[in-house]
């Protein structure tokens, strides 16, 4: 399965999953997924990509935009 998600902190107000729940389903694609991963610190995100591998893709929220460049 692969997964896709939202790193940043606060996530409340995110409609990113409920959005590409549906675009997966819309699009047929069986073997993906969306997940938010709230990071207290931009630190943390080395740590979530070495412990979950299946990882494709993130989307950023502010105020990680500028931060998450370098890494």
């Amino acid at each position: 399965m692969r997964v896709f998600g939202l790193i940043g902190f606060p996530q409340e107000h995110s409609f990113s999953p409920k959005f590409f729940e549906s675009k997966f389903r819309k699009e047929k694609i069986k073997d993906a997924e969306f997940r938010l991963f709230p990071l207290n610190s931009i630190e943390q995100f080395p740590i979530l990509t070495q412990k979950d591998k299946r990882i494709q893709g993130l989307a950023v929220t502010i105020p990680y935009k500028q931060e998450i460049i370098p890494l």
